[in-house]
Formats: structure tokens, sequence, C-alpha cells
């Protein structure tokens, strides 16, 4: 049951375009903060917070306080598996781009 419940997690997380973005970004770092995600995503700061958040109660981040800054990084049982449903969507997109973006196109 763990692992249909992780699966649907992880579902979930890459609803939207920004999220998969922020998890890319996080993917091969040990941790990172939010203000290194903005840098480098151009994602809002508040929109970037949210999502860690909501990313943190699906347990496929963890996060922990340093000093002033939360760092985040992945729940390494989940890492691999992301990875692969990200590569899964991102070559999905590439045959049908309408699947992120929600426009219907001929062929699509």
């Amino acid at each position: 049951m763990e692992k249909e419940t992780n699966t649907l997690n992880i579902i979930k997380a890459l609803h939207a375009e920004s999220k998969i973005i922020i998890l890319i970004e996080i993917m091969d770092k040990c941790s990172t903060n939010v203000t290194n995600i903005v840098k480098h995503t151009k994602i809002s700061r508040t929109n970037v917070s949210n999502h860690l958040t909501e990313m943190v109660d699906l347990n496929i981040l963890k996060v922990e306080q340093k000093g002033r800054e939360r760092h985040y990084e992945f729940n390494n049982d989940l890492r691999e598996e992301v990875r692969a449903m990200i590569k899964l969507m991102t070559e999905a997109y590439l045959t049908c781009p309408c699947l992120l973006g929600g426009h219907r196109k001929k062929g699509c």
C-alpha cells in the first residue's frame, strides 16, 4: 500500500509545470533553499514556497532548518521514481505539448 501511496503523491506533485521545474532543480543537489530555487528557475518566491510545502506534505521532499533558512532535499526513497516519472512526462510532452499546457491541438 505504501508504494501506491508514494506513486499517487508523486503524480499529485507533478500536475503543474512549475512543480516539475522545481523538482528538476532539486533532483541532483544534496539540498537547496528557496532563494537558490527562485534564482535558477525564475518562479516567484511565493509559488516556490507553496510548492515546496506541498511536496514536503506529500513526503516527496524533506526539509531541514539550517539557521534562518530551510533547506529542501529529496526523500531518497522516492528520488529515482520521481526521476523516471519526469522522464516519461517529458517524453509525452514532446509528443503532445497539450498535456501540460491544457490547450487542444489537432493530432493530440
